[in-house]
C-alpha cells in the first residue's frame, strides 16, 4: 500500500491538477504515527473559539476505500493521471458534508485520524486549502508507546509486535 500510495502523488499529478480549487472551508489535519502528540495539539488548536475538535474520524479511509479501493488495485495506480477534477471536487464535497454533520457548522474542523498520514496526496487534491500537521516524536519514545498501550483500531493491527511496530514506523518514516 505505501509503494502505491508513492507511485501515484508524485510531481506529475499534482501539475495534472494546480488550478484544482475548492470552496469548501478548509480542514486541519493532524496527524501522524499514534502516541505522537495528535491529541495535544488537537486540544490545543480546538480550544479557540472558531475550531471544532473533532477526534479520529474515519471519513476519509472510508472514501478511500469507497472511491479508490483503498489503493490495492493496479488499475488504480496506471491510470491515476486519467482522475478527473470533478470527481476529486465531489470527493472533497463528500468528504466535507460528513464533517459538517457532526461540526455544528464551524469555520475549522480538525481531523485528528493518525493513520491519514497515508492519505495527504489526497488530501491536497479533494480538499486543496486544508491544512496538514503532521506531529513527530522520538521514533523510540513513539515505537515504545505504541507497543505499551492497548488500542481497538483495526488500522493498528501492527501494534502489538515490538517488529512490525519498527517496520510499519519505517514505511511511515520513508512515506513522509
Amino acid at each position: 500500500n505505501f509503494q502505491n500510495i508513492k507511485k501515484i502523488f508524485n510531481k506529475k499529478i499534482y501539475s495534472n491538477f494546480k488550478d484544482n480549487k475548492s470552496s469548501s472551508s478548509p480542514v486541519i489535519f493532524i496527524l501522524g504515527m499514534p502516541r505522537s502528540g495528535t491529541t495535544s495539539v488537537e486540544q490545543i488548536i480546538s480550544n479557540h473559539s472558531k475550531v471544532f475538535g473533532a477526534d479520529e474520524l474515519n471519513i476519509l479511509p472510508d472514501l478511500v476505500k469507497k472511491h479508490f479501493n483503498n489503493f490495492q488495485d493496479e488499475s488504480i495506480i496506471n491510470n491515476v493521471d486519467k482522475f478527473k477534477k470533478d470527481n476529486l471536487k465531489k470527493i472533497g464535497e463528500e468528504y466535507i458534508y460528513e464533517l459538517k454533520k457532526i461540526s455544528n457548522n464551524e469555520p475549522l474542523v480538525t481531523d485528528k485520524l493518525t493513520v491519514n498520514f497515508k492519505w495527504i496526496g489526497l488530501i491536497k487534491l479533494i480538499i486543496p486549502n486544508s491544512k496538514i500537521i503532521s506531529c513527530t516524536r522520538a521514533s523510540e519514545d513513539t515505537c515504545f508507546s505504541i507497543f505499551k498501550n492497548y488500542f481497538t483500531s483495526n488500522e493498528l493491527t501492527f501494534a502489538y509486535d515490538i517488529n512490525e511496530i519498527v517496520d510499519y514506523y519505517n514505511l511511515y518514516s520513508d512515506l513522509m
